[in-house]
């Protein structure tokens, strides 16, 4: 299988944009952080077997129109893309593009912080985009290589794909909510209420010391 992973460009006509910084932003000291993630799902991939490459548009300066030459030269079966908040917008936008050229025979595959926090919502930003991976995506792609179809992948670690299938499916169900974001809740409530009843334990076995025995 064939993967592109993308470091997708972001007004590359002003400067480079630091998409991996602290504060993603157009660097103006001139230092510019390498796709750290990008490359660790890169080489994780490429290690398990798949053609592999990666392009860094911001760092070169490439636009997108260039960028997309160089994508469609490859010939992905999937095409991964690195995101950050201040250029989600632009970064759905490349993904609808890279899509098209395509001819819709590549799969557009979203990772990052902000996908990561918010999946469902970025999914239904775009409704060509196929794939969310959140958290680290290291192994979260190599899943993703192997079970392309699956609905909605968790890795050993956790981490979770979400596609655009599962979302829409789930929301023409219920009209306003998904599969996902019920049982993320339901899980995060069953954990507090056990931190709660752990903590209530503790207090009153601490409670129970502090007073001692009781008197005659």
């Amino acid at each position: 299988m064939k993967v592109f992973f993308l470091n997708p460009p972001f007004k590359v006509e002003n400067g480079k944009y630091s998409r991996t910084s602290r504060s993603p932003a157009i660097t103006k000291s001139g230092t510019v952080y390498y796709p750290i993630w990008l490359a660790y799902a890169a080489g994780n991939c490429e290690k398990n077997g798949h053609e592999v490459k990666l392009f860094d548009s911001c760092s070169g300066r490439v636009n997108l129109e260039d960028t997309l030459k160089i994508i469609i030269e490859f010939n992905p079966d999937i095409v991964v893309l690195d995101t950050s908040t201040p250029s989600i917008i632009n970064d759905l936008y490349v993904s609808k593009k890279i899509k098209e050229k395509l001819n819709n025979k590549a799969l557009t595959v979203l990772m990052g912080t902000h996908p990561s926090s918010l999946p469902d919502e970025t999914l239904k930003m775009e409704s060509t985009l196929d794939i969310i991976m959140r958290g680290e995506a290291d192994q979260t792609d190599r899943q993703t290589d192997r079970q392309t179809e699956t609905n909605t992948q968790t890795d050993r670690d956790g981490t979770e794909t979400h596609t655009q299938t599962e979302t829409r499916t789930q929301t023409d169900r219920d009209g306003h909510t998904d599969r996902q974001r019920r049982t993320h809740r339901q899980t995060e409530t069953d954990r507090d209420r056990q931190r709660q009843a752990e903590t209530d334990t503790q207090t009153d076995k601490a409670g129970k010391q502090a007073s001692g025995p009781a008197s005659k």
